[in-house]
């Protein structure tokens, strides 16, 4: 029983780290996108994507 616990423990564990390192490289290809955007812009125009 206890054998069967640590297993579910470890792949939970596992599972959480895998789903957060994940999102650790989404997060980091999403910022070198958005600073590869930012520098590729003209220097003189003002307007953002974001801006109306």
């Amino acid at each position: 029983m206890g054998t069967v616990g640590q297993f579910f423990c470890w792949s939970f564990l596992f599972g959480a780290g895998f789903a957060v390192s994940i999102l650790w490289w989404v997060a980091i290809a999403v910022l070198i996108l958005w600073l590869i955007g930012f520098a590729a812009r003209p220097k003189g125009s003002r307007s953002r994507w974001y801006s109306r």
